[in-house]
């Protein structure tokens, strides 16, 4: 039998790994909740997880990301996240699973008592591995050989008598446990960073350039932010001319710290662009500088539509800020991953350089964000020189 799954001890624990499926499985429809899988051929399954065993099998450039390649070669589990390790056997499972036609390996199945699934890796050398389902029948990649040899020992290695020594340790279902919390972590971070793009879009919309938002935090609690902006006249040059948005929140609680520690960095990195004083009401007013360069991004963000990224390209270096949605700017702002903006040019962000660089003319010219956040910016300065 399976390791005992300690998910049993009831409590729930929710995932969101919808961007990287979006990522890594293009084209592929698949929704997560409270860390299952509601749509597509992996219903009410999580998705194939690889055991530590598996990952020591495989050879180390076979990682596309060195650093988590290396983490698993000196077995620093605490500094690495198994959930989001990329291998083209993991994604491999990630794909047959969700459009429900995985292949049944015949010879190992018969001799494991129990269904063995194969995968493949097409890149390099050629890898193929094998998945089975625990008890709770989420999908385990459990063993991997070189293409040539895999149908010559997965049935040996894999029949029932050996079958223990490669399903997943009760240690194993520990780190998953970590790993869905911090995952459900990331995934409230993203959504908290989205919806204070939407806030601050939002008030410069608005005529009074003020508006209100209830954040959900951390907790589950919900946190009063108000927004507020004053604006330098628009100059021609968006990345020279600056905004600044005056942040009210009540301090006090764990909403606000988590506020202040995990949505507002992601805003604004640059510490000396950022002040702040206590009120005598237990409020704190933030005032945070960005360039309008900037605040074109947030205008451009609520406006378009979510879209896969598809498969990650080599990316150059990045010259000008790019459009994308709500969520993937939130999560550029906090992973710092590469992305593909509505111009189709790939980027990394660079946060250090972002406030001074300019707005991509392709991309404005798909969605003419800068030219609204200009006539918004300019009319709201005109309404309080009346």
């Amino acid at each position: 039998m399976a390791a005992e799954n300690p998910q049993e001890n009831g409590e729930k624990v929710t995932v969101a790994n919808e961007r990287y499926d979006r990522k890594f499985l293009p084209g592929i429809k698949v929704a997560w909740q409270d860390g299952v899988m509601t749509s597509g051929g992996l219903r009410g399954r999580r998705r194939p997880r690889p055991t530590i065993r598996f990952l020591r099998l495989l050879p180390f450039d076979s990682f596309p990301d060195a650093d988590q390649a290396r983490c698993i070669a000196q077995g620093r589990w605490q500094d690495i996240d198994i959930s989001r390790i990329r291998h083209p056997l993991i994604e491999d499972a990630a794909l047959r699973f969700a459009q429900g036609d995985p292949t049944k390996h015949r010879s190992s199945s018969a001799l494991a008592d129990r269904p063995v699934y194969e995968v493949r890796s097409r890149t390099g050398a050629g890898w193929r591995g094998a998945v089975v389902l625990d008890d709770a029948g989420d999908p385990w990649l459990i063993w991997a050989d070189r293409h040539d040899q895999f149908n010559d020992h997965a049935a040996d290695a894999l029949k029932r008598a050996s079958m223990q020594h490669w399903l997943p340790k009760p240690v194993e279902y520990k780190l998953r446990l970590r790993d869905d919390a911090a995952e459900a972590h990331r995934a409230w971070r993203v959504a908290a960073v989205a919806t204070f793009v939407e806030v601050v879009a939002e008030a410069l919309e608005s005529a009074e350039q003020r508006s209100t938002v209830q954040l959900a935090c951390a907790d589950g609690e919900e946190l009063r932010v108000d927004v507020e902006l004053d604006h330098d006249l628009p100059g021609g040059h968006p990345e020279d001319d600056t905004s600044l948005l005056t942040v009210m929140i009540r301090v006090g609680s764990q909403q606000a710290d988590d506020f202040l520690r995990f949505v507002l960095p992601a805003i604004q990195p640059d510490t000396s662009r950022i002040d702040a004083v206590y009120g005598r009401d237990s409020t704190l007013e933030t005032w945070v500088t960005v360039s309008q360069a900037e605040l074109t991004l947030f205008i451009a963000a609520v406006r378009l539509a979510a879209a896969p990224n598809g498969a990650e390209a080599l990316c150059a270096p990045n010259t000008h800020l790019h459009y994308v949605d709500k969520y993937t700017l939130a999560d550029l702002m906090i992973e710092g991953r590469a992305a593909r903006g509505i111009c189709g040019f790939w980027f990394v962000p660079t946060r250090d350089e972002h406030a001074a660089l300019p707005v991509c003319p392709k991309c404005e010219a798909l969605e003419p964000a800068a030219e609204r956040t200009v006539h918004l910016i300019r009319q709201a300065l005109a309404v309080e020189n009346l």
